[in-house]
């Protein structure tokens, strides 16, 4: 299998999700096909050029469903790789795929259809609330507009949360279920682009801080007084990843640039990246025993 997706020409390919290893020496990728591959970050970035040229970067790489549906989404438990695909969420053994080289199926968590069809419900996004119980809640946004919680140690599902569109942004506080904020960006005159849509794309969070973007211009908005505090790049194109990191913003989309603003909408970068390809998912690596992170980009 690692012999498949090394050989296979990358433009087949698209990367919709990543994590790291808790110990942060591996990167984990899933792709559109199911295929879910752990790469050795030492093995990466060596320069040696008998490790560059050679196939130890991949550690090892395994078919994550068996119907070959895409994994959409990637978590970690400092136990489990966590997999979201289609239908169901799947877990697998840390000790297994690093020390054994296996992937063995631990437990698997089956999503409801979509309401009214046959049709099984996408894994969009996945977090963990650690501070729930022992083992912490997992909590799902699917494509049925819902966004679904479990009991990690008993994969019971704890509550069900109906969205009911996609182009507002809204939070929950405390054990409430109720809507008690809402942001609606395509209504700003100076953040609506008609021509893209009203959808939200990629939302990133901070205690103080919410940073969205999609159809309408990404900006970044206030918890406090809900307003924007700075427009942020691209003008023009679509935004599908952004994340908050420390005292900076990572934008990236249908383009071929990332871009690197500070919170007052100041660009500090702006970098290319492959072109006429579009960004879907990129990750920061935690400082474990290196004094600098890793960044790591995907693209189709």
């Amino acid at each position: 299998m690692s012999q498949l997706l090394e050989n296979l020409p990358p433009q087949y390919s698209t990367v919709y999700s990543t994590f790291f290893s808790p110990d942060g020496g591996y990167l984990v990728a899933g792709n559109q096909m199911g295929l879910i591959a752990l790469f050795s970050l030492e093995s990466i970035t060596s320069r040696s050029p008998e490790i560059i040229s050679s196939s130890k970067k991949v550690h090892m790489s395994f078919l994550g469903h068996e119907n070959k549906t895409p994994i959409y989404a990637l978590l970690s438990t400092k136990d489990y790789l966590i997999s979201g695909s289609v239908g169901k969420v799947t877990a697998w053994s840390w000790n297994d795929l690093i020390h054994r080289k296996t992937a063995e199926m631990k437990w698997e968590i089956f999503l409801p259809p979509v309401p009214g069809t046959a049709v099984y419900t996408e894994v969009n996004s996945m977090c963990i609330d650690e501070k729930f119980g022992t083992a912490g809640r997992l909590i799902v946004a699917g494509g049925d507009n819902n966004v679904h919680t479990y009991d990690l140690e008993t994969r019971e599902e704890l509550r069900q949360v109906e969205a009911r569109m996609d182009r507002y942004v809204f939070g929950i506080q405390g054990k409430k279920v109720a809507e008690v904020n809402k942001i609606e960006p395509y209504r700003n005159d100076e953040l609506s682009r008609p021509k893209l849509g009203k959808w939200i794309g990629a939302v990133a969070l901070s205690s103080d801080w919410l940073v969205c973007g999609g159809g309408a211009r990404p900006a970044l908005w206030h918890l406090r007084s809900m307003s924007p505090n700075a427009i942020l790049p691209p003008e023009s194109q679509s935004v599908t990843v952004l994340k908050l990191l420390q005292d900076r913003i990572i934008i990236g989309g249908l383009i071929n640039k990332l871009y690197q603003t500070d919170f007052t909408g100041n660009l500090l970068s702006e970098i290319p990246v492959t072109p006429k390809l579009s960004l879907f998912h990129f990750n920061t690596r935690k400082e474990y025993q290196s004094p600098c992170s890793l960044w790591i980009i995907f693209q189709n």
